[in-house]
Parts: C-alpha cells; sequence; structure tokens
C-alpha cells in the first residue's frame, strides 16, 4: 500500500453483534484474520482488497506545494508585471472607448436606415403612381412623379453621404 496513512474503519457495535450472533460453529475461527474460514463480511481478512478512497498523503501533499511555489516564484520573478498590467488598462480603456463609438454608430445607423426605409417607401408609391399614370396616359402626372422620384433621388444621396463618413470613422477606429 502506497500510503502514509490507512483508515479502517469497523462496522458498529450493535451490527457487529448482529452479524456474529448468525455464526454457527466456533466463532474463533470466523473472526481470525489468519483462518481459512475468515468472514471478509464481518473482518479484514488475509490477502483480501478492500475498496476505498485515497486519502491524502504526506508525499502528495509536498509534491503540490513545491509546485505551487515554484510557479509563485517563477511570476514574481518577472520584472515586467507593472507594465503588463499598464498595457491591461490601456487596451481596456480603448476597447471602453471603442464600445461607446460602436453604440453612437449603431444609433446613428438605426436612423439613418429608418429614414432610408421611409424614402423606400415614397419611391415605391411614387413609382406606383407612375405605373397607374402610363396605364391612364395622363401625362402631367407621370411628369409630377419623375420629379418626385428626383426629390427621392436626392434625398437618398444626402442619407447616403451621411452614412459614407460615420462609416469610415468607425472603420479607422476614431
Amino acid at each position: 500500500i502506497s500510503e502514509t496513512i490507512i483508515d479502517i474503519t469497523p462496522l458498529n457495535a450493535s451490527e457487529f453483534d448482529r452479524a456474529v450472533s448468525n455464526i454457527a460453529g466456533d466463532k474463533s475461527k470466523v473472526l481470525d484474520p489468519l483462518s481459512k474460514n475468515c468472514n471478509s463480511d464481518l473482518i479484514a481478512c488475509h490477502t483480501d482488497m478492500m475498496l476505498g478512497v485515497s486519502g491524502t498523503s504526506y508525499d502528495g501533499l509536498v509534491r503540490e506545494t513545491t509546485a505551487l511555489v515554484s510557479a509563485v516564484n517563477q511570476f514574481a520573478k518577472r520584472e515586467n508585471i507593472p507594465q503588463d498590467y499598464k498595457a491591461v488598462m490601456s487596451a481596456m480603456k480603448k476597447l471602453d472607448i471603442l464600445s461607446v463609438e460602436a453604440t453612437d454608430f449603431l444609433r446613428s445607423s438605426k436612423s439613418i436606415m429608418k429614414q432610408l426605409s421611409s424614402s423606400s417607401e415614397s419611391l415605391q408609391n411614387t413609382l406606383s403612381k407612375a405605373d397607374k399614370s402610363m396605364q391612364d396616359g395622363e401625362k402631367k402626372t407621370l411628369a409630377q412623379t419623375i420629379e418626385n422620384i428626383g426629390k427621392i433621388s436626392e434625398n437618398l444621396s444626402k442619407i447616403t453621404s451621411d452614412i459614407v463618413p460615420l462609416l469610415s470613422d468607425f472603420a479607422s477606429g476614431r
């Protein structure tokens, strides 16, 4: 057995007395660990294998403590711990700034997307009118429709010109 300490917990007295009272014949031979008639249910007999749970060994404790002390010493010997800390803090600040900028960008994009959606709906309505005008043959309505398409196109150009600086600022990390 490779362990320093072995803990064998016997049956409590009442269970042992009950088990022994059921044995017929010479009880001393059944309770003798070296006897061929030894009862492994009651006592640990010679050459019995017992299952159990490994406890803490002194050798294992020494090994683990040595490994822990070695790891702490290696960390403590590092000379650039303050620089590492400063680098991590700097990166955290940049990440915080990037997070704020990304949130602002998303808010702006949401507003622009709403404008695009509105302009798209307006363009769709105008195109529907144009289609109807062509069917009815109304030239005046067709001219107004084309004029409306031009205005919507200008609005879309303005919206697009607003998005481009936001995207380039976000891409450059500003």
